[in-house]
């Protein structure tokens, strides 16, 4: 256990010494239209749009530009682009770094303010339209389509060329980021008159999402031993029952979940694992049974692991993780242990535990290649029968 607590200890320690930014590559590009290559601290959408936080690739400090100190900026990984934009938000002019999501003969932009999302629509002449996510919690549906036609009052103007965009618009009572942003394209390939493209950028949802989930799939070997408690007091005497050391292949498939908005270093594994368990012990607990203990059994095993990547940008990069185990034992098979057990009186041994370790992540392309060495405690109830060891782990991120 003290392994685990050292092992928290890192990983917190991990933790704090790159709370500070969320550090990705990106320029800027300033009033007299430079660009600056450096890197950016990829924040929430309401920081972001406030200001953006920049150090250039020679620079050891990061700066803050607020919104028309430069013309905008944009992250080279997902293509995520803002720039500064004077718009009307409830009918108050604001200055801000907007989120652009097309750029065509109609622009569209997004900002979040207090939890609000609100879209605008912006025409080559430079009118603008804004269109706001609507709650849609109305006593009535004459109410609900009163504030429907409200929101959109402006956006029909702006996209009066084709009353069918403004009627899509109209019946729905959702809207998405990638909805709005098909519909622009649509309407902007449909009127395009410009000699060039029609779309000059288009907003990448999947790359801008606060969180992606990819496939993982899992595969080791368990090098454990066991320790099983007497059932009562009358076995109580023989003292506990500790298994020879044991190798425990293990197989596991599952997600990896990414939060690129919160950290590019930070991952969740979701793993549903399986080992399979055949130990032994040399103490004979009772000769009338000629022969040593014996447990067998197959660990099923649900595993919720916090990793730390340390360099995420470099192709090769140690890591540090922290997860909790809920297992259920399966198929026990208990040889010559009078006295010992596994199940509670339905028949089921639920057991939960933890794990830590070191590691590397080598990137292959879009995917991922991990390789750990872990510790593992786990305590099954109801007789509080316990599993530690170590686990080599090979991971494979699709």
């Amino acid at each position: 256990m003290n392994k685990l607590i050292l092992l928290g200890a890192l990983f917190f320690a991990s933790l704090s010494s790159h709370a500070q930014v969320n550090p990705h590559e990106g320029y800027l590009i300033t009033n007299s239209n430079d660009t600056i290559y450096g890197t950016i601290d990829y924040l929430s959408d309401e920081k972001c749009a406030n200001e953006c936080l920049f150090k250039a690739t020679n620079d050891l400090d990061f700066k803050a530009y607020k919104p028309n100190e430069i013309k905008g900026y944009r992250f080279f990984r997902d293509g995520v682009f803002y720039v500064s934009k004077n718009f009307p938000v409830d009918g108050v002019e604001k200055t801000f770094f907007a989120e652009y999501l097309v750029k065509g003969g109609i622009s569209l932009y997004h900002y979040r303010k207090n939890g609000q999302d609100y879209y605008f629509f912006e025409n080559q002449e430079g009118n603008v339209a804004q269109m706001k996510e609507l709650e849609f919690q109305y006593e009535s549906s004459e109410e609900q389509r009163m504030a429907i036609r409200e929101n959109l009052k402006y956006v029909s103007q702006i996209l009066k060329k084709d009353p069918n965009t403004v009627t899509q618009l109209n019946s729905r009572t959702r809207v998405s980021e990638k909805s709005l942003v098909n519909l622009v394209k649509k309407y902007d390939e449909k009127f395009c008159t410009a000699d060039g493209e029609c779309i000059q950028f288009e907003y990448e949802t999947k790359a801008s999402t606060s969180s992606s989930f990819r496939l993982l799939a899992e595969a080791g070997v368990e090098f454990s031993s066991m320790t099983l408690s007497p059932a009562n007091d009358y076995y109580a005497k023989g003292g506990d029952l500790k298994m020879e050391s044991s190798v425990v292949p293990v197989v596991g498939i599952g997600s990896r979940i990414f939060f690129p908005r919160f950290s590019n270093h930070f991952y969740v594994d979701a793993l549903l694992k399986f080992g399979f368990v055949n130990t032994h012990s040399n103490r004979i607990v009772k000769k009338v049974y000629g022969g040593s203990p014996k447990v067998k059994y197959t660990n099923g095993e649900i595993k919720l692991d916090f990793g730390y990547n340390i360099l995420p940008d470099k192709k090769l990069s140690p890591i540090v993780h922290l997860g909790i185990l809920a297992s259920e034992a399966l198929n026990v098979k208990i040889e010559n242990a009078p006295g010992y057990g596994f199940q509670d009186m339905t028949g089921h041994c639920f057991g939960l535990g933890l794990t830590g370790g070191l590691g590397a992540d080598y990137k292959l392309g879009n995917h991922h290649l991990g390789l750990s060495v872990d510790y593992l405690y786990r305590s099954y109830g109801p007789m509080g029968n316990k599993v530690n060891g170590f686990a080599a782990n090979l991971k494979f991120v699709l």
